[in-house]
């Protein structure tokens, strides 16, 4: 009866480390995860005026009249939209800019130069 008392102890006692072990590995999991979702966060907001300067970049190239030059469209947008600037004013502005781009299939000459403010 006795050994049977300890088996059972015993049992209990490998059950009860076992599910501490598999709590501890959740923890350990869910720590991972939440440090990749704030590095993740964190990443997103240093580069998301970067991204969307890029994105608007490209729109306007592409969207350009025939013979344009791409380098003049980068140094106009550069100086519309300066690093310099705050980098929420800098978002602003972007967007605005990229809000406008959606409503047009091509730009005319003047459309692009009131975009680009001159």
């Amino acid at each position: 009866m006795n050994g049977r008392i300890i088996a059972q102890a015993l049992c209990y006692t490998f059950i009860i480390e076992r599910t501490a072990m598999k709590l501890a590995q959740r923890l350990g999991i869910l720590g991972i995860l939440a440090a990749m979702f704030l590095a993740a966060y964190g990443l997103g907001r240093l580069y998301s005026a970067a991204l969307v300067a890029y994105i608007v970049e490209h729109a306007l190239i592409e969207k350009s009249p025939a013979g344009t030059d791409p380098e003049s469209i980068r140094k106009r947008l550069a100086a519309r939209a300066p690093d310099s600037a705050g980098s929420e004013e800098r978002l602003r502005r972007l967007l605005a800019i990229s809000q406008r781009l959606e409503k047009v299939q091509k730009l005319a000459p003047v459309e692009l130069d009131e975009i680009l403010g001159q």
